[in-house]
This record gives C-alpha cells, structure tokens and sequence, in this order.
C-alpha cells in the first residue's frame, strides 16, 4: 500500500507514521516543516496548489490513499 500522510510532522501526523512504518506501509510524508530527513520526505506548503500538482505529478503510481492532518494554528488571540 502506498499512502501519503500531508501534515506529517505535526503531533497526531508523527505518531500515526510511526504506527504505519511498524506495518511495512510505503509511507510517503508531506509538510512545510524541513525536520524530517527521511527518503520519503516532502517539503512542501500545500497552499500553493501549483507546487502541490507538480509534486503530485512527479509519482508515476497513484496513492492508495491519502490522510491530510495538515492545519495552522493561530493562538494569542
């Protein structure tokens, strides 16, 4: 199974991908944070669509599935 995770490094985002790694999962990973170093790493901001088509387009084989966990958070107000 391939599965993409957008908003990987984010609390709930990098325990579920240490979950599914346990699982043999072909787990690629997705966010704007520059943390990760791992071969399935993307750094990106999928605000800007255009960029995110383009990354999309780069994999020849679709996902199976795709979890989006991605958010910001605005605090102090």
């Amino acid at each position: 199974m391939k599965l993409l995770v957008i908003g990987s490094e984010g609390y709930i985002g990098k325990h579920l991908c240490q979950i599914l790694e346990k699982h043999y999962i072909e787990l690629y990973k997705l966010d704007w944070s520059n943390a990760t170093h791992s071969k399935n790493y993307i750094c990106s901001d999928i605000r800007y669509l255009k960029d995110f088509d383009l990354i999309l387009s780069d994999f020849p084989d679709k996902f199976d599935a795709v979890i989006h966990l991605a958010a910001i958070i605005v605090t102090g107000k």
